[in-house]
């Protein structure tokens, strides 16, 4: 299973559309974890054999929708979030804490525009940066290969 993450595209959909042209045939599952929830709204037409997961982010406050969301994928639970309502931008105790609560073996979120990928035991953390915002845009990719988790980041 592959999976492509975005966040934090804040109205600029082109390069999400450049993202996708090269990956959507390949791509089983894109998660958007927010700020620009609508931005991602004309890629779930386009590509209707991709499942699209989306949360929304503090930009996203007039919108209707999940704010975080739990899940099950590829035998994997995961646990999406914008990250604001974690303070990630302080630190990351709070999400860490969250994750591990609800038993996420994969733990996703944005706000902070910066891309990283860290382990906290055996919980993958993932925020794939910014794809619309500032350069360097950004996103993450996650492959789910026979239980064994690959996750990094792509720049465009």
């Amino acid at each position: 299973m592959k999976i492509v993450v975005f966040s934090d595209s804040h109205g600029k959909k082109t390069n999400i559309d450049k993202v996708l042209m090269n990956l959507g045939h390949e791509t089983d599952c894109v998660i958007f974890l927010g700020d620009g929830h609508k931005d991602i709204d004309d890629f779930e037409a386009l590509y209707p054999n991709i499942r699209f997961v989306k949360v929304l982010g503090n930009c996203d406050m007039w919108e209707q929708g999940l704010r975080e969301h739990v899940f099950e994928l590829a035998g994997k639970r995961f646990f999406i979030t914008h990250g604001h309502m974690f303070y990630v931008k302080n630190d990351y105790d709070k999400i860490i804490d969250a994750a591990r609560e609800i038993s996420a073996d994969i733990c996703m979120f944005g706000h902070t525009h910066l891309a990283t990928v860290f382990y906290d035991g055996n919980i993958l953390f993932i925020n794939p940066g910014n794809i619309g915002d500032r350069r360097p845009y950004s996103y993450g990719v996650i492959e789910i290969i026979d239980d064994e988790i690959s996750a990094n980041i792509a720049y465009l």
